[in-house]
């Protein structure tokens, strides 16, 4: 009885650490998944800063010229 008893804790010990190992690899793998989604987001987040900025310039270049943007060939006319 008592060597059953023993058996039974033993296994019971088991079945937490494995719990436990299992649970830790989970959230391993989500850290990993949150870190490269936030370098993913800082990413776009810099890229659509520059953007802004090139359309801020574009459009102050639009008003320093009023009149130069109606003879670009660009836009065909």
């Amino acid at each position: 009885q008592i060597l059953s008893d023993q058996l039974k804790q033993v296994q019971q010990n088991s079945l937490h650490r494995d719990s436990l190992l299992t649970l830790k690899r989970a959230l391993e793998a989500k850290e990993l998944a949150r870190q490269q989604l936030r370098e993913q987001l800082d990413e776009v987040e810099r890229e659509t800063r520059s953007k802004l900025q090139e359309i801020d310039v574009f459009n102050n270049q639009l008003k320093v010229t009023p009149g130069c943007w109606a003879a670009s060939p660009l836009l065909g006319l």
